[in-house]
């Protein structure tokens, strides 16, 4: 896999070299073949061509009077793995701060910098999802779990969608909705027990009221990608078939990315006919093993390894560094499992 680094200061100039990015470098391209961008001026950087990479470590000293480059990073290469960093030495800035940068840039992982007592650097490694895979001050550490969880990401599979005609007329049950609301305030309310000074909306994700999906005999209908589940009704909902291999969709609204992992759930599960996905866990339930990242279709394997029988009419399940899950034959099965906790943050 090819990474690229790049730090340090970057202005009008000449700039300045990082130590810190000079030693991770170091240790990274044990893992990954690198292209390095240390310090310098800022024309280095501004046309450098991300669509040959497939990670990138960002995090470059920039004047907030230049224009910025990360938002290009993904509208040039969605499929780039990208790495962020936040600085938390002048300011102060909770882990959950730092994961709304996360969100804010898209990235897939974060490295939160602090110094310790001593004037020591310390570096956290953390996700969108709240999860913490390095928390210390050896960079040869450090690059190893970035090394671990890149490797263990970029294994994983996503589906792809397409259009496949105009939308067609349906309607969501009524009772469905009402459970969708309910859930929807139990998920922010458990989402901002962890920080009840700042409203980040679900702990990662653009919604507050989950992901639900319904099934009307052969027809799934699943929410909208990234709207805000507020308000929630009929038409927030997309209508996809039950193709396994391809997301297909009627209408121009996209399905919300945990799309696959749902299909392929009422496929499996033929007496499941609706089903609600948040980012916080149920109480007393099942936890899958691995932490998964929203939309990867390994997430049902480990769903289905939890509850193998596809005779099963309804389950609450959590999923490890993510949320929950809850399937129901009908609505007043999947009020039997709505007792939900906030996950840590961060989750170790």
């Amino acid at each position: 896999m090819k990474m690229l680094i790049c730090g340090g200061d970057f202005d009008r100039e000449s700039g300045k070299k990082s130590k810190i990015i000079e030693k991770l470098s170091a240790e990274l391209i044990k893992y990954f073949d690198t292209d390095i961008f240390n310090g310098g001026n800022l024309n280095e950087i501004t046309n450098i061509d991300f669509s040959k990479y497939d990670i990138a470590l960002w995090c470059p000293n920039i004047s907030n009077d230049e224009e910025k480059i990360i938002p290009n990073i993904k509208a040039i290469n969605q499929k780039i793995l990208l790495i962020s960093t936040k600085r938390v030495i002048e300011k102060q800035y909770s882990d959950f701060d730092v994961v709304g940068h996360l969100l804010k840039n898209k990235s897939n992982l974060g490295i939160k910098i602090t110094k310790d007592s001593n004037n020591r650097y310390q570096f956290k490694l953390i996700d969108p999802l709240g999860n913490e895979y390095y928390d210390g001050a050896e960079l040869s550490e450090l690059a190893s779990s970035i090394g671990d969880r890149v490797k263990f990401i970029k294994g994983l599979k996503r589906i792809k969608s397409q259009r496949v005609g105009e939308k067609r007329e349906f309607k969501i049950s009524e009772e469905f909705i009402d459970f969708i609301k309910h859930t929807g305030c139990e998920f922010t309310k458990y989402v901002n027990a962890v920080n009840p000074n700042r409203f980040l909306g679900n702990a990662s994700t653009r919604c507050m009221f989950g992901f639900p999906a319904e099934k009307q005999n052969e027809r799934l209908f699943v929410t909208q990608r990234n709207i805000d589940k507020e308000l929630i009704e009929t038409n927030g909902f997309v209508e996809v078939t039950t193709n396994t291999e391809v997301v297909e969709y009627y209408g121009d609204k996209k399905p919300s990315v945990d799309t696959p992992i749902q299909i392929r759930l009422f496929d499996y599960y033929k007496n499941i006919n609706f089903m609600v996905h948040g980012h916080v866990y149920i109480e007393d339930t099942k936890m899958t093993h691995s932490k998964i990242p929203c939309g990867f279709i390994e997430e049902f394997e480990e769903i289905i390894e939890m509850y193998p029988s596809r005779e099963e009419s309804s389950f609450a399940v959590n999923l490890k560094g993510h949320g929950c899950l809850i399937v129901g034959n009908s609505v007043e099965d999947l009020w039997k499992y709505a007792k939900f906790k906030s996950r840590d943050l961060t989750e170790k």
